[in-house]
């Protein structure tokens, strides 16, 4: 699995997954490493949560969030 996005908030992250799955690319959403919960409330760390595709679906990933620019 390769991290393909860094998401502010565990509510874009899964936006992201969710897009991403419409178009048949399987992703996860995980908190980034070394994370710290921000004020005790999950899904808000410092560090964001970053979202994940196989490596084989990259390419399309990238094309379908518009991240090659």
């Amino acid at each position: 699995m390769l991290k393909i996005y860094n998401a502010s908030n565990i509510l874009e992250a899964e936006l992201i997954a969710a897009i991403l799955r419409e178009h048949d690319i399987p992703s996860y959403c995980q908190n980034a490493p070394g994370n710290v919960v921000a004020h005790e409330v999950y899904g808000f760390g410092i560090y964001g949560f970053d979202v994940y595709v196989d490596e084989e679906h990259f390419e399309k990933a990238i094309e379908i969030l518009h991240l090659d620019k």
